[in-house]
């Protein structure tokens, strides 16, 4: 059975230290969450963000959560998507959940793969690939910028 973990961020406007927080509990019902962090006790859910785990490890035993930036090599190019990436190129990658197929799948930053971001399911790729956590959206958000 896969653990089923969260990660919390302050919206932008709370009060919150900014940082990210471990989950101890989420009380939908009454809409409380309980952070790993002093003062963390029966906050209001709606001024966090969640990021789930997503039951996957990087190459380092790091877990992998949903907005973590990914990178990776491309082991085989495939010219028929179109991109312009080699067998050997780095890839940067946001972890992101994929509404219309129900899984986690990666959002393709620094490739012109399509002329856009392409997003792919994640358990797919893993294991063909030495992904490595390098930041998260939230922390890193200059490591979405294309190179």
């Amino acid at each position: 059975m896969q653990e089923i973990t969260f990660r919390a961020t302050p919206k932008e406007n709370t009060d919150f230290p900014k940082g990210i927080y471990g989950v101890l509990g989420i009380h939908w019902g009454v809409n409380i969450i309980d952070l790993d962090c002093e003062n963390g006790d029966a906050l209001d859910l709606d001024k966090f963000d969640l990021w789930q785990y997503i039951g996957f490890h990087d190459k380092h035993g790091k877990q992998i959560y949903e907005d973590d930036i990914v990178q990776y090599k491309i082991i085989i190019s495939n010219p028929h998507y179109g991109g312009s990436e080699k067998t050997g190129d780095l890839v940067r990658a946001k972890v992101v959940f994929i509404e219309h197929i129900s899984a986690f799948g990666l959002e393709r930053i620094n490739i012109d793969l399509r002329k856009s971001w392409t997003s792919f399911d994640f358990a797919r790729f893993y294991g063909m690939n030495d992904f490595e956590v390098i930041g998260s959206n939230y922390e890193n958000p200059e490591l979405l910028k294309e190179k």
